[in-house]
């Protein structure tokens, strides 16, 4: 409880992290080790099958983001072959009430910072909330994540309340670099006052996947009026990155190798 901060703020949640599982695990290598499962009867069981279904899943949306690209056959095989061997993640995730008066949320403003997350979520409503920008406003990021906190003047936060029998789908950080920033990444946060548990599944590119800006989203771009003036009047193009090598600056940064708390 509390370990886990967003933004200099302890976040009000629990939580056990699994990732794919690695060939000849190094434990003098972040993120290389092997998962601890719980001894419940069970457990481990119906959590991978989830995990199947949730890889399955992935594949299945990528085509489609794919497809809604204009992607041709031979980009869209290029474009799997990066995500086919999915350094995915799974939580799962603990929130009792959040206190009216506690100095933070259920988990703070940020990104996700890969691919896509699927969210198994519970039924308690308002928890989930998508920050939603004000058209022509930016939403400022710095070292130490998104901001703003409360969105104020840049914008407001809406709920994603749960649909039955539905996942939340979630944008991370390696769409917005695919697409050039045509697809953002969700700036989204967590107000939980039930007592439920919840299970993101973040699919993710290969470890050694090199993400760049996409043909079929350039094309995009040279082709929309209002997507080329916003390029040729300085808005950036993104810079390449190995997946591998992200990950491991973002949980660097997360985490107090001294042994301390999370930073």
């Amino acid at each position: 409880m509390r370990e886990n901060v967003t933004n200099g703020k302890a976040d009000n949640h629990e939580g056990i992290d699994f990732y794919r599982p690695v060939e000849n695990p190094d434990k003098t290598k972040p993120l290389w080790g092997e998962n601890q499962w719980p001894t419940i009867p069970g457990f481990r069981e119906k959590y991978e099958i989830w995990i199947e279904k949730m890889k399955n899943l992935g594949m299945l949306v990528m085509e489609a983001m794919a497809l809604g690209l204009g992607m041709s056959s031979d980009e869209w095989e290029d474009l799997k072959g990066k995500v086919d061997d999915s350094f995915w993640v799974m939580r799962v995730i603990g929130y009792p009430p959040l206190p009216n008066d506690y100095d933070g949320f259920s988990c703070g403003a940020h990104k996700d910072y890969g691919c896509l997350t699927f969210l198994y979520t519970d039924p308690t409503p308002g928890a989930l909330q998508v920050f939603l920008q004000e058209k022509g406003l930016l939403v400022e990021t710095s070292d130490e994540g998104p901001v703003p906190e409360e969105g104020v003047e840049e914008g407001s936060w809406i709920n994603a309340d749960p649909v039955p029998g539905c996942i939340v789908c979630n944008i991370g950080e390696m769409w917005e670099i695919w697409t050039n920033g045509l697809y953002k990444s969700t700036l989204h946060r967590v107000v939980h006052r039930g007592t439920n548990y919840r299970i993101p599944f973040f699919f993710e590119p290969n470890f050694d996947a090199l993400v760049k800006p996409l043909p079929a989203a350039l094309r995009i771009i040279d082709g929309h009026p209002e997507c080329k003036r916003k390029h040729l009047t300085g808005e950036k193009t993104y810079e390449p990155v190995v997946y591998g090598e992200f990950l491991m600056n973002k949980v660097g940064n997360n985490f107090d190798t001294d042994g301390g708390k999370y930073n």
